[in-house]
């Protein structure tokens, strides 16, 4: 993601140096004009750029954002150990709470997602595999869970308020008291 942001941003400085030479000459040449029409190329296509900048900015927060949020590493996990091939991309995007970038902008970002698709003859991603293998942690862990209640400690028997005064202090019981249990 650095290196496609930093290929961005060396872009971006390129046309900003051949607008200001353009501009440069302009201020030599004030009286003079320069052959063509060129609001087009310094003013519509750096708008163009400038909300093309900050879609893509947003689109690489968002991947981020979806990347750090991930939390199901147990499905990770289980995906590593069944030995299935995939792309932690595809995973991260599966679970991610916003909609991940279309997939032309995240092969421009992560090259590799590219070659993945083609080794593994894929259009795009799949996660059939994902969805099986959730359901597998998912029933797993709820067959654990209950294990764990059926084998807790015995609860301790409740206080029984009658063995007690309005101070709280234990009565001595003229006759056994009846187990209510």
């Amino acid at each position: 993601m650095i290196e496609y942001l930093t290929k961005e941003i060396d872009d971006r400085k390129e046309r900003i140096a051949s607008i200001s030479r353009v501009r440069n000459i302009w201020k030599r040449y004030p009286s003079g004009n320069l052959r063509g029409d060129k609001t087009k190329w310094l003013v519509t296509v750096p708008d163009m750029k400038k909300k093309s900048t900050q879609k893509r900015v947003n689109w690489s927060r968002t991947m981020g954002q979806n990347i750090h949020s991930f939390d199901r590493y147990d499905v990770y996990d289980q995906m590593h150990d069944i030995g299935y091939a995939f792309l932690a991309y595809d995973m991260f995007a599966y679970y991610s709470p916003e909609r991940m970038p279309y997939e032309g902008f995240a092969r421009e970002v992560f090259p590799h997602i590219t070659s993945f698709r083609e080794e593994h003859d894929l259009e795009r991603a799949d996660y059939t595999k994902f969805h099986e293998v959730e359901q597998n942690v998912d029933s797993a862990a709820v067959l654990a869970a209950s294990e764990v209640w059926a084998n807790r400690p015995p609860e301790p028997e409740p206080i029984r308020e009658e063995l007690f005064n309005e101070e709280g202090d234990f009565l001595e019981a003229e006759e056994p008291i009846e187990d209510i249990s």
